[in-house]
């Protein structure tokens, strides 16, 4: 059910198998320094963030392992490492906008669904590591100066107009970033360790 954000003095949220805790921003720069778990070990539980307004992540131990889902104009500054806790798949957009910032690196995310209506942005040159995902996508906005690092996981990025990528992307031996969308894309950052395949479109790689 839905938590509110002005409680204080709570410690840890702590999510049942299979349930979602729905913090809805009230307007007023939420932060969340609770610890955010699931209920016990082998348990999914996920998190929705909702609400016009915007909702800071300082917990670095957050350990939460379902998904994470942001839309209802809410703005989500994760600003500890980690934040984003064990999430199976983070989901920005879809049904309505929402907006991620990442200050901190995050090392376990095991899928990414950035919709048309979404944006996400890498600040202070933070890392989001994606692991041990078949089905990441990019059809929203990313920008910031941070990189995105696919460990073992395939991405398909869209874009079907022309853009410049501030954002670097990082692959292993495993992984896959897919452009489609009939756009050229400018990678601003050098490029270094990236499997890349080019269906659809034009890529500018002078760096």
């Amino acid at each position: 059910g839905n938590i509110g954000l002005m409680y204080g003095t709570v410690n840890q949220v702590a999510i049942y198998d299979g349930k979602t805790s729905v913090f809805e921003a009230t307007g007023k720069g939420d932060v969340i320094a609770a610890q955010i778990v699931d209920r016990k070990e082998s348990q999914k539980g996920s998190v929705h963030f909702t609400g016009n307004g915007k909702i800071t992540l300082t917990n670095s131990s957050n350990s939460y392992s379902g998904k994470t889902t942001i839309d209802g104009l809410v703005r989500v500054i994760a600003d500890a490492a980690n934040a984003l806790g064990n999430t199976e798949r983070v989901i920005i957009g879809g049904k309505s906008e929402g907006s991620l910032t990442v200050n901190g690196n995050q090392d376990n995310v095991h899928g990414l669904a950035l919709n048309e209506n979404g944006s996400l942005v890498l600040a202070n040159q933070s890392v989001l590591t994606i692991n041990d995902s078949e089905d990441s996508f990019i059809n929203g906005d990313l920008t910031g100066n941070g990189s995105i690092n696919l460990v073992k996981s395939q991405l398909k990025y869209t874009n079907d107009v022309d853009q410049s990528l501030s954002v670097a992307f990082e692959t292993d031996a495993d992984s896959m970033v897919t452009k489609v969308g009939a756009g050229k894309l400018d990678f601003e950052q050098k490029i270094a360790n990236l499997n890349l395949n080019l269906t659809e479109g034009a890529l500018v790689l002078d760096n």
